[in-house]
């Protein structure tokens, strides 16, 4: 016959408790510190010359960050202008109202009736530049409830 004794059992569960209690409020603030990391990239770098050259600001002053609630925990960097999907993935700028579009190039005014706009990613590469400093983020935090 063997006989098995676990010693320390309650000290186990309440160290583990501690992990579970702490695990959410540890993740929702590694998610906010990333989003707050992006922002600040896409702002001060991608929107101020990197990639595009800022002309109003507007742009960059729509940039905005959300948690995600409910069941998961995540979170979203976007922005509410109508044209920045066509900054960031390109594509075909047609005339809806006219049969033209007018716009001026250098003093002189040009009619066309469609425009091809090259990608201008401002937001993918932001993330992508700082998916090592997001891991470190998220490292930290959760290091902060295991210790």
């Amino acid at each position: 016959m063997v006989t098995v004794k676990v010693e320390g059992e309650r000290e186990i569960r309440v160290y583990l408790d501690k992990i579970q209690d702490g695990m959410e409020p540890a993740l929702r603030r590694a998610v906010q510190l990333s989003l707050a990391r992006l922002k600040s990239t896409i702002v001060r770098d991608k929107l101020s010359g990197q990639v595009l050259q800022r002309r109003s600001g507007a742009l960059a002053g729509s940039i905005f960050t959300r948690l995600i609630g409910g069941g998961d925990i995540g979170g979203m960097v976007g922005t509410n202008k109508i044209y920045a999907a066509i900054h960031e993935f390109g594509g075909i700028i047609r005339a809806k109202r006219a049969d033209f579009l007018k716009f001026q190039i250098d003093g002189s005014w040009v009619q066309v009736k469609q425009v091809r706009m090259p990608a201008r990613p401002y937001m993918q590469p932001a993330f992508h530049e700082n998916i090592s400093r997001i891991e470190q983020i998220f490292a930290r935090e959760i290091e902060k409830v295991i210790k």
